[in-house]
């Protein structure tokens, strides 16, 4: 089992992740597998942990996504995806632990044992990104409160 950081960009986006069923995957695609986890964060000043997911499929072609008419024309990532949608690969995700807020970058960034965590710094740019399980852990663990 592998681990991931799923960014979504709200300026480009215009539903909120919760909503969400199928995650394009852009990199990574060989290895990102049915049974996989992801740890779902919303990009820019105001990011942060939205959720915790499940991957229940491996990335392939599943054609233009239900939620197509939600990127945002006004954005010119938003006109990029759009255009993109088609064929792009993506996985089916099942949402399975959310917090009542979102947990901040700043909170994420300042965690110990979160200090390498990739999303939410310069250069963190892309959809899929790399994680560990340490990092899912202790993201479950704010999470939960435990």
């Amino acid at each position: 089992m592998k681990y991931w950081i799923f960014q979504c960009n709200l300026s480009a986006y215009e539903i909120i992740p919760a909503t969400l069923k199928e995650w394009n995957v852009k990199n990574y695609k060989s290895e990102i597998k049915k049974g996989d986890k992801a740890i779902i964060w919303i990009t820019g000043i105001k990011g942060g942990v939205y959720a915790l997911a499940d991957i229940e499929s491996d990335p392939k072609p599943m054609g233009i996504s239900e939620d197509h008419e939600q990127w945002k024309l006004d954005s010119h990532l938003g006109l990029r995806y759009k255009k993109e949608d088609k064929y792009v690969d993506k996985v089916i995700i099942r949402i399975t632990d959310r917090p009542k807020i979102l947990i901040s970058k700043q909170k994420v960034l300042s965690t110990v044992g979160l200090q390498e965590f990739k999303a939410g710094r310069p250069g963190s740019y892309g959809t899929n990104i790399r994680s560990n399980k340490q990092e899912y852990d202790i993201i479950y663990s704010l999470i939960n409160g435990l």
